[in-house]
């Protein structure tokens, strides 16, 4: 789960193949779970799988991932795809555009190997809650990433992955 006072845990999907990841597309086996999916899996729940490439969208690089909300199916969305500092993040239906792609640049701050900052690959900018605040329903936005130094006392962009089971 992604803690930032989200109720529902939303699974992370990589959106894409690496680009310079070459051979054969991995199979899917009937009945089997996440892992004969894929041999190796990214951080926790994440996973990625060797799926076509749609023309005409920018290939994200092989840590970058859709946020999926478990309840609504929808996508972690960087409203009309802005790359304005304080544009809101919202759910929306996945639709595989930039604007829904995330990179998570890991933070040590806390001293765990849990923590990442969300980086919106189309704007370069993090996934951020508002006003530093610690409030249940506080607007999320993105704004222009904290340089590590920062994120030991400013944790606002600081979101952990927690596996599922």
């Amino acid at each position: 789960m992604l803690d930032g006072g989200s109720s529902v845990s939303p699974r992370l999907r990589c959106c894409c193949p690496p680009v310079t990841a070459p051979g054969p597309p991995r199979r899917r086996t009937a009945g089997a779970g996440a892992a004969a999916r894929a041999p190796a899996r990214p951080p926790d729940r994440a996973r990625s799988g060797n799926r076509p490439h749609a023309p005409g969208r920018t290939r994200p690089t092989t840590d970058t991932y859709t946020v999926v909300n478990e309840l609504s199916g929808k996508c972690l969305d960087v409203s009309g795809a802005s790359t304005a500092d304080g544009a809101a993040v919202i759910q929306y239906t996945c639709n595989g555009q930039t604007n829904h792609q995330f990179t998570l640049n890991p933070v040590t701050a806390l001293g765990n190997s849990k923590d990442y900052q969300l980086v919106a690959t189309h704007g370069g900018k993090c996934v951020d809650v508002s006003d530093v605040s610690k409030t249940a329903g506080a607007k999320i936005h993105q704004w222009t990433c904290d340089p590590a130094s920062a994120l030991t006392t400013k944790k606002n962009q600081i979101w952990r992955l927690q596996g599922l089971g």
